[in-house]
């Protein structure tokens, strides 16, 4: 895993955010700043700013795995499956969705928040309200964390 330096903290936000002003929210409009900076904060978190292989090989900052309805490319990468209520954990290979580029990273991700699962949590996005994060949250944790 490469090394985590505040430069490279650096640059990967001043990537995703010189990509978040050439992509569109709902609608003509460009996304707004602030929801391009939460948007950021979370692939930098997901990502462990752009070190997962997901990030590295397919432009995936946000883990979004491919399930059933993903048609494109895959990256295969190690991950860690709990289950609500149950433990242990294990350890599972996981599908990853690959893109060509960050761009159309982003393009998906926004697309995935207008699932019914997280429509709340992308309006608060949009928004630029950071407590979407806490909405993602409980979706993928469960409302105890």
């Amino acid at each position: 895993m490469p090394t985590i330096t505040p430069e490279s903290k650096k640059a990967f936000v001043d990537a995703l955010t010189q990509i978040m002003g050439t992509v569109s929210g709902p609608g003509p409009a460009p996304l707004s700043v602030a929801t391009g900076f939460l948007i950021t904060a979370h692939g930098a978190y997901e990502s462990g700013w752009g070190t997962a292989k997901a990030a590295r090989e397919g432009y995936n900052f946000w883990n979004l795995t491919a399930g059933t309805i993903w048609a494109g490319e895959v990256v295969l990468g190690n991950d860690t499956e709990y289950e609500a209520g149950k433990s242990p954990s294990r350890k599972i290979v996981q599908r990853f969705r690959k893109y060509k580029d960050p761009s159309s990273a982003v393009v998906d991700y926004l697309k995935f928040l207008s699932s019914m699962r997280y429509r709340d949590a992308k309006a608060k996005l949009m928004k630029g309200d950071p407590n979407f994060v806490v909405d993602l949250g409980a979706f993928k944790y469960g409302p105890d964390g």
